[in-house]
């Protein structure tokens, strides 16, 4: 890895299995890591990365509570997260964290087809870590089944339609996680309009019941402990 102000460089695929402790990749350009068979002293703690390609983690045993708003949600089945070629990589705090699938890459591997043009359209690439896309049970089951239709072809012999199949099986995931995120913007939309009302019905007690003319307009730490 190459090393500039903290921050490690991985340029390509064969180098980030070989860090990771992996034999080569049977493609050069894509792989699937299983973070259960990683050690975790491949990951020392301080230690920024940029890749030079794309990374999808599928969490199935996601956990914690989701905060959305002022409210949990319940989408403990899983998880995924997106990360574009150059994108910095901050190590999380706790080794846990390292669990799951992450779908490696390079932008080499769709130039050629139309998902090269179109994949900057998947505005989840550009999120930062609190955009992570949370599942449910069945949208679990869905991301899961993709990934090892994906495991599987590229456990295959190699041949001229493989990477027709690979390029065709990431734009399908893709195009789920699309529908995923809309799902989840929804619901984040309906619980900001609820703290809205909330907020509104607040501020109608309280210019309602004369306060404004005893304290003047309300505080932000009023409306942040009522």
């Amino acid at each position: 890895m190459e090393q500039q102000s903290n921050i490690n460089q991985i340029k390509s695929i064969s180098q980030l299995v070989r860090i990771l402790g992996f034999p080569a990749p049977l493609h050069p350009l894509i792989t699937l890591v299983d973070y259960n068979n990683v050690s975790v002293e491949m990951f020392p703690k301080g230690q920024k990365v940029s890749l030079d390609f794309y990374k999808i983690s599928f969490k199935p045993t996601f956990t914690g509570n989701i905060k959305y708003g002022q409210g949990y949600y319940d989408f403990e089945e899983g998880g995924l997260a997106f990360l574009k070629p150059k994108q910095i990589v901050f190590p999380p705090e706790e080794i846990e964290s390292y669990e799951g699938i992450a779908l490696y890459f390079h932008p080499d591997f769709i130039r050629n087809y139309p998902l090269g043009k179109t994949i900057n359209q998947y505005g989840f690439f550009s999120y930062d870590v609190s955009e992570a896309l949370f599942l449910s049970a069945k949208e679990k089951e869905v991301v899961a089944n993709l990934f090892a239709s994906i495991a599987a072809e590229l456990a295959n012999n190699i041949d001229s339609f493989s990477q027709d199949v690979l390029v065709s099986q990431i734009e399908l995931l893709l195009n789920y996680s699309n529908r995923f995120y809309n799902r989840q913007f929804l619901t984040r939309k309906a619980v900001n309009h609820d703290i809205i009302s909330s907020l509104d019905k607040l501020l109608n007690n309280y210019f309602e019941e004369g306060n404004s003319l005893k304290n003047g307009l309300p505080s932000v730490k009023y409306i942040s402990t009522d």
